[in-house]
């Protein structure tokens, strides 16, 4: 994937391969993030999409930014880089969650 993008409006679902659903997307979820993710700290650029995203058939908007010229500009801004990472950070853990993947546990104290 060339491109972050935040969803705003719509739902979308991702397969794998073209095969199999893995997850459908609400609004303000990230696509790409994995790929932002590995340029920023592994500075791995040929990191490759790993689903494909389907709009539902009643449409979607959504903010698409180019991977090469974010993490560029990220990387001269800390505070916008730290703010993101955290955001999509929160979004993983959520996607994790929902997908049945990672259980989710509350302490009370």
């Amino acid at each position: 994937m060339c491109h972050l993008g935040l969803f705003d409006d719509g739902y979308f679902d991702f397969t794998i391969l073209g095969h199999h659903q893995v997850a459908t997307l609400a609004p303000y979820q990230f696509i790409g993030e994995m790929s932002l993710l590995s340029r920023l700290v592994d500075h791995n650029e040929d990191s490759a999409a790993t689903a494909d995203v389907i709009v539902d058939q009643t449409g979607a908007t959504f903010i698409m930014w180019d991977l090469d010229l974010l993490a560029l500009n990220l990387q001269s801004d800390r505070e916008v880089q730290n703010a993101l990472s955290a955001y999509m950070s929160y979004d993983l853990r959520e996607k994790l969650i929902r997908s049945g993947q990672v259980k989710h546990t509350a302490k009370t104290i």
